[in-house]
């Protein structure tokens, strides 16, 4: 984000600081975990990109029994370029060594 000011920056921080207080609101899609884990199961390489902050991310993906399916998980904090930019997408790719024309990704939006 260009330009960031102080007061941009304790925004951030506290709205960070209110998703790791409440990240047990967080839940996953239905059939979210079995879906995973049948991908996983059958061998695809998962990565869970987010623009949560590490803290909140791993928690809540522990939390939903998610996290052990990931081979990587991609913050807030590893990139400078957030989505919709591609950075993290090509940093998922770069770090477990995928070609994007094998690649499909699965969004958590409605």
């Amino acid at each position: 984000m260009a330009g960031k000011t102080a007061d941009t920056e304790r925004l951030i921080e506290s709205h960070r600081e209110f998703q790791y207080k409440n990240y047990n609101l967080v839940k996953p899609f239905p059939r979210a975990l079995e879906t995973l884990t049948v991908l996983h199961d059958k061998g695809y390489t998962l990565a869970a990109i987010t623009t949560r902050s590490k803290k909140t991310s791993y928690q809540t993906l522990k939390d939903a029994n998610l996290y052990n399916l990931f081979k990587t998980i991609i913050s807030w904090e590893d990139v400078e370029k957030h989505k919709p930019h591609p950075e993290s997408l090509l940093k998922a790719l770069e770090f477990l060594q995928g070609e994007s024309e094998q690649t499909c990704m699965i969004g958590d939006s409605h």
